[in-house]
């Protein structure tokens, strides 16, 4: 009598033969022939998604927020259809659901040299075979990228590729580097460009077969015979025209005179600006809250610009993004400043420092909370957006109406400062002639006022400042009691009220104790 004995790999195993019985348009390509890396390990190797067993598996790090990834390495250029994946088989902790799937020549372990998916979805948590399919693309490296997962472990039992290996004989562009001045990722150039190139020959031997390389504003190959090609790096190139973002291509060639195709990794973007910019408007700086600065300035022509801070004393920048523009007015709500604090805050036109100035962070006053608010009108932008700190949202409405703020519970202060911001994208919401009122119960018609209200300032804000921006203007009111502040628009700049931001702060009684929040 024969006794055949089984065991857990061979279940396994046999499982998964059943598992991909469906006829391929392409081959498999060899698991053995296949290299494998992670973005994280944890319970299991990535080398695990590639052993023909079901039972073992590779799992990442624990991580709600941070992608995972499993990059898998062919022995040459494929042309890549399809993905057929396997999640953990015994627990949850290993499977991914909301994917991405690139197939790139880049070995580069950033997102951003990999070029756009070829493929987008989400799998299901369950242990069966899922089978992605997508054209052909060709490529060394195939990354399979979990955006989400069931328990925040990404993970695979098993993995499987198809697809038929790339006779094309063509180098492959791995890497353009731009080799310029560079600051917080950004590059910036005001005409030369010094480019190197990373490349390899097509039937991936290395880079031995590479013979010239060369740099276009173009994404069509050049001829084999163009007279631009470089036998050596890096390549000086001259961009010319009018400022723009300028995009590079890398290109190579080998000895056979074929000549690399476009590809995820050919391509980097670079800031360019031939002309110096003449400041019409010196750089400024407006505090005007516990936790707002304003920086305003304007340059002729259109330049890159952007703003820095950084506590007076410290030698570390904190940076805004770059901005094409010839007028700008940034505002910023950095967190952590020490009240009574000095910063300095400089701008930055076309990679060179202007002059820095100092802010002051308002001594001795105190943001008082804005729970919610409320107006008796509302018809381009909502009251919320007047107290969201986010001054390009705006509350705004035609005709008379009042803007309630909450302060969440009574308040008695000595001195209350309101400082108003009109909408500033437009004069549509913006208010002219004011009266500011408190009460302790929420008033919803301007009529109420009268009787419900006590009347605590009136006076007049004013269109633009002498720059022709939406200035922060102040209203400071003296022995203030209650919970609710209405700031009520008697006449408007162009017939619409609103505000683009309201921010009400307390300057407490001198020789108090100011406790930072």
């Amino acid at each position: 009598m024969m006794t055949l004995r089984i065991n857990k790999r061979m279940i396994s195993t046999l499982a998964l033969l059943l598992a991909v019985g469906t006829v391929r348009a392409d081959p498999e390509i060899s698991q053995s022939t296949i290299g494998s890396s992670a973005s994280s390990v944890v319970y299991g190797a990535a080398r695990n998604s590639l052993d023909g067993n079901l039972a073992t598996f590779w799992c990442s790090a624990h991580s709600t927020t941070v992608p995972h990834w499993l990059r898998l390495e062919l022995n040459a250029r494929y042309g890549v259809t399809q993905l057929d994946y396997w999640g953990r088989q015994d627990y949850q902790n290993g499977r991914i659901s909301n994917y991405e799937i690139y197939v790139t020549d880049s070995p580069s372990t950033n997102k951003v040299d990999w070029g756009v998916a070829v493929a987008t979805g989400t799998f299901a948590n369950i242990t069966n075979q899922q089978t992605v399919t997508f054209g052909r693309t060709v490529g060394r490296y195939v990354i399979l990228y979990a955006l989400t997962t069931p328990t925040g472990y990404a993970g695979a039992a098993e993995v499987r590729l198809y697809g038929i290996e790339n006779a094309d004989p063509s180098p492959v562009v791995q890497a353009l580097t731009l080799n310029n001045p560079v600051r917080n990722t950004s590059l910036f150039t005001v005409g030369d460009v010094d480019a190197t190139i990373t490349a390899i020959s097509g039937d991936g031997a290395g880079a031995g077969a590479v013979t010239h390389y060369g740099v276009t504003e173009t994404d069509a190959a050049p001829a084999s015979d163009w007279a631009e090609w470089s036998a050596t790096l890096p390549i000086r190139y001259t961009l010319t025209g009018t400022a723009r973002t300028a995009t590079l291509y890398g290109w190579a060639k080998d000895a056979d005179s074929n000549v690399s195709a476009l590809s995820s990794a050919t391509s980097r973007s670079i800031h360019f600006d031939p002309d110096a910019p003449t400041i019409s408007v010196p750089v400024t700086n407006a505090p005007y809250g516990s936790q707002h600065m304003l920086v305003t300035w304007s340059a002729s022509p259109a330049a890159f610009a952007r703003v820095a801070w950084r506590p007076v004393g410290s030698a570390v920048w904190s940076y805004t993004t770059w901005n094409a523009t010839a007028a700008l007015q940034f505002s910023h709500l950095p967190s952590g400043l020490t009240m009574g604090a000095a910063y300095e805050v400089m701008a930055q036109l076309n990679d060179v420092d202007l002059s820095t100035v100092q802010y002051e962070h308002l001594p001795g006053l105190r943001e008082l909370p804005r729970t919610a608010a409320y107006a008796t009108a509302a018809q381009w932008g909502a009251a919320a957006n007047a107290i969201d700190n986010g001054i390009d949202n705006f509350w705004a409405t035609g005709g008379n109406a009042f803007l309630r703020i909450d302060m969440g519970e009574t308040r008695t202060v000595s001195t209350l400062k309101l400082a108003y911001l009109g909408r500033r994208d437009l004069i549509n919401g913006r208010i002219k002639d004011y009266e500011v009122y408190v009460n302790n119960m929420p008033l919803t018609a301007i009529g109420e006022l009268a009787g419900g209200a006590v009347k605590v300032a009136e006076g007049q804000f004013v269109n633009t400042d002498s720059y022709g921006n939406a200035p922060v203007q102040h209203v400071e009111i003296r022995n203030v009691s209650g919970r609710y502040v209405y700031l009520l628009s008697i006449t408007d700049f162009n017939g619409f009220a609103g505000a683009g931001e309201v921010w009400l702060y307390e300057r407490p009684i001198r020789g108090t104790i100011i406790l930072i929040q």
